[in-house]
């Protein structure tokens, strides 16, 4: 996770501010020392070779958006029973049936009963990480 945070940190300072005032590596090696537990390596430019960096233009965040959603919708609706039909159905219902005819923000307000917001979004986040480390826990 902390890896999809930093590459969609610089993606935003990459398509961000113009003009860029450095070069794509020296903007890399700061934000890679400042929001990653691995320094930045001197003379590498592995940004060079990572196409996600181009072809999103400042999008690369929609990964933790997308994982945000599906951890809540997790959490809050098909935990306790993964097979359930009838939230099967709801899930088909109020989410998927409408493809790109409903902004996804309100679609996801609706199925979960709650607004979409920054502090809900990190929330689900966060209990996904700390639901998969307990489940990594050994048992006693």
């Amino acid at each position: 996770m902390q890896l999809q945070v930093f590459y969609a940190m610089l993606d935003q300072k990459y398509h961000g501010k113009h003009p860029l005032g450095k070069s794509t590596t020296e903007i890399l090696a700061e934000t890679q020392d400042q929001h990653y537990g691995l320094p930045h390596v001197a003379n590498t430019a592995w940004q060079l070779r990572f196409g996600h960096l181009v072809g999103y233009g400042a999008k690369y965040y929609s990964y933790l958006m997308s994982r945000a959603v599906a951890a809540w919708t997790w959490q809050q609706v098909f935990k306790d029973n993964p097979f359930s039909r009838s939230a099967g159905e709801k899930y088909r219902r109020q989410l998927l049936s409408h493809g790109g005819s409903v902004p996804a923000r309100d679609l996801v307000s609706n199925f979960l009963q709650k607004d979409v917001t920054p502090m809900n979004l990190a929330g689900s986040l966060i209990s996904d990480i700390d639901s998969a480390n307990v489940d990594a826990l050994p048992q006693a």
